[in-house]
């Protein structure tokens, strides 16, 4: 998915849900040094505990994929997988 429409999906969520702030890392991974942020490093979700004063002990971390699940290793208290979820209609 291209960076410009990422935005957009991005901007869209905050002005719709009571969102402070989206974290994205575009390194592709395939460089010859890995960014902090990318995960399953925590780079971003550390960077956003300290911007925001969150208590990460306190915190619930939500994804859907384990990449987002094991970000949270150890800091968050708390994990929940969304594809645990089944919708029936």
């Amino acid at each position: 998915m291209k960076q410009e429409l990422v935005e957009a999906i991005h901007a869209e969520m905050c002005r719709e849900l009571p969102i402070d702030r989206v974290e994205v890392c575009y390194d592709s991974g395939y460089g010859a040094v890995e960014s902090e942020f990318r995960k399953p490093k925590p780079g971003m979700l550390l960077r956003a505990a300290a911007d925001l004063q969150i208590d990460l002990a306190q915190s619930w971390m939500i994804g859907d994929r384990w990449r987002d699940i094991d970000v949270a290793t150890p800091p968050v208290a708390k994990r929940f997988s969304l594809t645990a979820i089944t919708v029936k209609s």
